[in-house]
């Protein structure tokens, strides 16, 4: 496939911004896991 080049479409803004958030999302994802467990509970017990 050749490549597409960039139109100002809406459609592809949004799934670019989706990708944006997806992203993110797995970044603090992975900081949580990181985390130690006590301090999840905690974020838990106060998120409640």
């Amino acid at each position: 496939m050749t490549e597409v080049s960039p139109a100002p479409d809406p459609e592809h803004r949004r799934s670019a911004d989706a990708a944006g958030q997806l992203s993110r999302a797995r970044r603090f994802r992975r900081l949580l896991f990181l985390l130690p467990p006590a301090v999840i509970a905690a974020m838990l017990a106060l998120g409640e």
